[in-house]
């Protein structure tokens, strides 16, 4: 098993109840290393903040990535940060809806105008 590119000390350094717990269910094999060292990487990062452009650009793209475990970890250790993000989820769905209700009034009005440039109208 080649592990050349995990980071060994992001899964040793792992405390989160969560993690751990996912790790123990896991079979151990290379992928699973790979992925538990992402995640340990997750948690460090949560803990103790992005240090750089590049960790920035890693980890928001782990967040889309590993995203059910990046609600767990925030749930776990930053219970803070965890109800904003559930605050903005549901400003997001507000949003969503009231789009979807402007795209669904705009869709009739041309409707009706097509209708009317058509004939089809009466």
């Amino acid at each position: 098993m080649d592990l050349e590119n995990t980071d060994i000390q992001f899964i040793q350094g792992i405390e989160s109840a969560y993690l751990k717990n996912k790790m123990k269910k896991m079979e151990f094999n290379k992928k699973n290393v790979e992925t538990m060292g992402e995640l340990g990487k997750l948690e460090y990062w949560i803990r103790n903040g992005v240090g750089g452009f590049g960790s920035a650009m890693h980890y928001n793209g782990m967040k889309s990535t590993y995203e059910k475990e990046y609600r767990e970890l925030l749930k776990e250790l930053d219970p803070k940060r965890y109800k904003r993000l559930l605050k903005q989820d549901k400003k997001e769905k507000e949003y969503i809806i009231i789009q979807r209700k402007k795209s669904k009034k705009r869709n009739i009005r041309k409707l009706e105008q097509l209708k009317k440039i058509w004939g089809a109208d009466k």
